[in-house]
């Protein structure tokens, strides 16, 4: 089994537990990290709003909106770079979301530019 940390696991405020108790379950816990099960690569990282290719949210204004984007742009740093050292012809990528609009059909609206995906049923 493998598993990536959500955004309840570090709302609850004891992550550190929330990561001793998945470990010592035997779950591979990816933060950033790579893991090979039967020939296959699992890279794995929590995962971050901010937007993806030309709806990216820049790293520009207020201070709060560079924290938030460094972030963003730390998150798909690591995950890239998990990715390039997994020697598998076969990788599955593990989020804690997946940022696209099926996901969030049932949110409000107006947090759909945060994740970064189209409103559901809107085209590229």
């Amino acid at each position: 089994m493998v598993a990536v940390l959500g955004n309840h696991d570090y709302e609850c405020g004891h992550v550190d537990e929330v990561r001793a108790i998945v470990r010592r379950a035997g779950v591979h816990l990816l933060e950033g990290q790579s893991c090979i099960i039967d020939g296959v690569g699992f890279v794995g990282i929590k995962g971050f709003a901010g937007g993806f290719g030309t709806r990216m949210l820049g790293s520009f204004g207020e201070p709060a909106i560079k924290q938030f984007v460094a972030e963003t742009v730390q998150e798909a740093l690591s995950l890239e770079n998990a990715m390039r050292r997994t020697p598998t012809q076969r990788t599955v990528v593990v989020l804690h979301y997946a940022p696209i609009s099926e996901t969030i059909r049932c949110e409000p609206p107006e947090i759909f530019p945060v994740p970064g995906v189209f409103a559901p049923g809107q085209d590229d």
